[in-house]
């Protein structure tokens, strides 16, 4: 499922999303969905300022821990993951001198108020949101209706000054896209504080012992 403002083509899509969906399908078993929303016909003047979350509309946090195992049982040879505090999870290729360094400089491209995103429902009924760079938010099947129902209460907290503007009165966005607007503004988050929580490499190889002459 597409979430995108704005005029989005399924070609323009297909180049940023796929790559994402194909590192983590041969695992996850991904079953990708395109969805793109009707243009709005009612506008309204933006803000100037990026939507704030108040106190009564607290983000819910991740799970972090079963995002680190996730992220653990798909690290290969050639990628690891550098898991931030709200869940933001950027792929590292390997071998890297100093993933955290790349990781954080992947998240300040990505994390725009109005970043499109992709939610890819996966075999096992988990969510996976990506992004434009190869940075994702994992979601386990048990939080995906909570934060849903969540997001359908604090939309406006979610959307950037451009969407809001965009956006027609009545118009709401489906479930899996409700999700997807919590995973942003996560990300969002993680851009601003750059937390990380844990770094997940893929083990050093390691050489037999050589016996003696």
């Amino acid at each position: 499922m597409v979430f995108s403002p704005g005029p989005f083509t399924s070609d323009r899509l297909s180049r940023f999303s796929a790559g994402m969906a194909l590192v983590l399908a041969a695992g996850a078993g991904l079953v990708v969905a395109w969805w793109v929303p009707r243009p709005p016909q009612e506008t309204r003047t933006p803000s100037e300022s990026i939507p704030i979350l108040t106190e009564s509309a607290i983000l819910p946090a991740a799970d972090i821990p079963a995002v680190i195992r996730f992220c653990a049982t798909h690290t290969s040879e050639r990628r690891g993951f550098v898991v931030f505090s709200e869940g933001s999870v950027v792929l590292v290729s390997e071998p890297c001198a100093d993933p955290i360094a790349q990781a954080e400089e992947t998240l300040r491209r990505c994390a725009k108020p109005d970043a499109v995103f992709v939610t890819e429902p996966t075999t096992t009924a988990d969510l996976v949101v990506t992004f434009t760079e190869p940075v994702f938010q994992w979601i386990p099947s048990k939080q995906r209706e909570t934060l849903a129902t969540w997001a359908e209460n604090h939309l406006d907290t979610l959307f950037s000054p451009a969407e809001l503007a965009k956006k027609s009165a009545n118009w709401k966005p489906g479930a899996d896209a409700c999700v997807g607007l919590v995973a942003r503004t996560r990300l969002l988050e993680d851009a601003k504080s750059a937390k990380v929580v844990k770094v997940i490499r893929p083990a050093p190889e390691t050489k037999p012992d050589t016996p003696n002459p």
